[in-house]
C-alpha cells in the first residue's frame, strides 16, 4: 500500500522534531537507534528472567542519569485478584512517574505488568522520556506529555525501533482457575512513525541503517520514499533550532565562568545560522566573553561584526564603545555610546558605566562620579567591572577606603582584572 500522510500529519512531525532540538540539542546517539540487546541492555540480557531492575540500570546507562536515583515500587490492584471475574476497556495505566526531588525518582508499576514484558519496556522506556523532556523543561498539558509526544521523543533520542517493536502488545497467561488475556496498541499513527523515521534519517543521515531492518517488513522502504518528501526548508530550520539551541548553552556555560567552551558554543551559532539577529547575538556574546577573560582588542572586532548584521544593536554600539574606551580610543568609543543611546534597546546600567570610563579617561572625575553613581542607580543586576571602575576613580580622587571596599566586591565577582590588581 503507498504511503499517506496529510499536510497537518507532517506538520505535527516537524513542529515538534523543532521544539525536541531547541530544548534538548541533537540527541549523543545522533544516526542510531537502540535496540533491545545484548549491547544496549547487558544487564538486561545477562539474567535468565526479565527483572524490572535490570531493566532500569540499563536505561540509566543508556540516557546518562547516573547523577539520578530512580527506583520502582510494585503496586497491586483488582486485576491481581483470582476472587472474581475482571473485564477491562479501555485505557488503563501500568506504571506512574512520580518525581520525589530534583534528582530523585520512583516508578510505580502494577504488578499485573510484569506478566507483559513487551509492555513493562515501552512504559518503562516512557517514562525514562518523561524525566529526559522535564529536566529540559518542555512544557506539558496538566502535567503529562501525550503519548503521540512521547513516542516522537523516542525516535528523536534513538528508541523508536523498540517503541515500535513493542507499541502493539497482545497475549494471555493462565492459572488453575483463570486465564489472562490482554491487548494494547499505541495510539501514535503509522505514518507519523514512519515520517518520524524519515525526518531522524534526513536530520541525521548516517552510513550504518541496519537498524531499519528491525523494523515491521515495509517500513524501510516507506521510510526511503518518505525522506523525498522533507523540505529543504525544514533542514534550514533545524539548523535555527540547534543554532538557538547552542545559544542557550553558552549562556549556561558563561554563568559558571566557563568562558572558552562558551564561545567555542557560540562560534557553532555563526556557523549554522542564517538569521541576522541570532548571529548578531553570537557575535556580540563572543566579544564580551573575549573582553571579560582581557582580549580587548579581539571584542571589538566581534562587536564590529554584531553591529554589521544588526546596526540597531544598542547592547553591542555599547559594548563596541566600551572596548574602544578601554583601549584610549576616546572618540571614536563616544560615537559607539551615542548610537546605542539612539536605538533604544540598550542597557541603561551599562551605558552609565561606559560614559562614566569615558570622563574619567578625559580626565573630567566629577563628571565621570556622576555618571557611575547613574550606573548604580539603573542596576537592574550586577554590572561588570562597574565597581572596579568606580575603586580606580575613588583612589584617583583620594578615597582609598572606599576606593578597597569596592574593588574587593569586584573581587569576589571574581573579575579577572580585579583579581589581577588586588593580588
Amino acid at each position: 500500500m503507498k504511503y499517506k500522510i496529510s499536510d497537518s500529519q507532517k506538520q505535527w512531525v516537524e513542529a515538534n522534531f523543532l521544539v525536541l532540538i531547541k530544548a534538548c540539542g541533537f540527541p549523543w546517539n545522533k544516526g542510531e537507534q537502540i535496540l533491545l540487546n545484548q549491547h544496549f541492555f547487558p544487564n538486561t540480557f545477562n539474567s535468565k528472567e526479565i527483572e524490572i531492575e535490570n531493566i532500569i540500570k540499563d536505561l540509566i546507562t543508556i540516557f546518562d542519569f547516573g547523577n539520578k536515583i530512580i527506583k520502582y515500587e510494585i503496586i497491586y490492584d483488582l486485576r491481581d485478584s483470582n476472587s472474581f471475574p475482571l473485564a477491562i476497556r479501555g485505557k488503563f495505566q501500568e506504571t506512574e512517574l512520580d518525581k520525589v526531588s530534583d534528582n530523585e525518582y520512583c516508578i510505580y508499576i502494577s504488578n499485573s505488568t510484569k506478566e507483559m514484558p513487551n509492555r513493562l519496556i515501552f512504559c518503562l522506556i516512557n517514562d525514562f522520556l518523561r524525566i529526559k523532556l522535564s529536566d529540559a523543561k518542555i512544557p506539558h498539558d496538566q502535567n503529562k506529555y501525550s503519548e503521540n509526544f512521547l513516542f516522537l521523543a523516542g525516535i528523536y533520542f534513538g528508541f523508536g525501533v523498540i517503541l515500535t517493536q513493542k507499541r502493539i502488545d497482545t497475549g494471555k497467561s493462565s492459572t488453575s482457575f483463570w486465564q489472562k488475556k490482554w491487548n494494547f496498541s499505541s495510539s501514535m499513527l503509522v505514518e507519523n512513525i514512519i515520517y518520524g523515521f524519515a525526518l531522524y534519517q534526513k536530520i541525521f543521515p548516517s552510513l550504518d541503517i541496519s537498524w531499519m531492518k528491525e523494523l515491521p517488513k515495509d517500513f524501510e522502504s516507506k521510510i526511503n520514499e518518505v525522506a523525498s518528501l522533507v523540505h529543504s526548508s525544514m533542514i534550514a530550520d533545524v539548523n535555527e533550532a540547534e543554532a538557538k539551541y547552542f545559544l542557550k548553552k553558552s549562556l549556561e556555560k558563561s554563568k559558571k565562568d566557563n568562558f572558552i567552551l562558551a564561545i567555542e558554543l557560540l562560534n557553532k551559532v555563526i556557523t549554522l545560522s542564517n538569521d541576522h539577529q541570532t548571529i548578531s547575538t553570537a557575535y556580540n556574546n563572543t566579544g564580551y566573553l573575549k573582553l571579560k577573560i582581557g582580549f580587548i582588542e579581539e571584542s571589538s572586532v566581534h562587536f564590529k561584526k554584531a553591529i554589521e548584521y544588526r546596526p540597531d544593536f544598542g547592547f553591542a554600539n555599547d559594548n563596541l564603545g566600551y572596548s574602544l574606551i578601554l583601549r584610549n580610543l576616546l572618540d571614536e568609543g563616544l560615537v559607539y555610546l551615542e548610537k546605542a543611546e539612539k536605538t533604544l534597546n540598550n542597557d541603561k546600567g551599562y551605558h552609565y558605566r561606559n560614559l562614566g570610563l569615558y570622563f574619567h579617561k578625559k580626565g573630567e572625575l566629577l563628571k565621570a562620579k556622576e555618571y557611575y553613581d547613574q550606573a548604580f542607580d539603573h542596576q537592574k543586576r550586577p554590572i561588570d567591572f562597574l565597581e572596579y571602575h568606580f575603586s580606580e576613580l575613588l583612589s584617583e580622587i583620594g578615597d582609598e577606603e572606599n576606593a578597597d571596599k569596592f574593588l574587593k566586591i569586584a573581587v569576589d565577582k571574581r573579575e579577572k582584572i580585579a583579581m589581577d590588581k588586588f593580588n
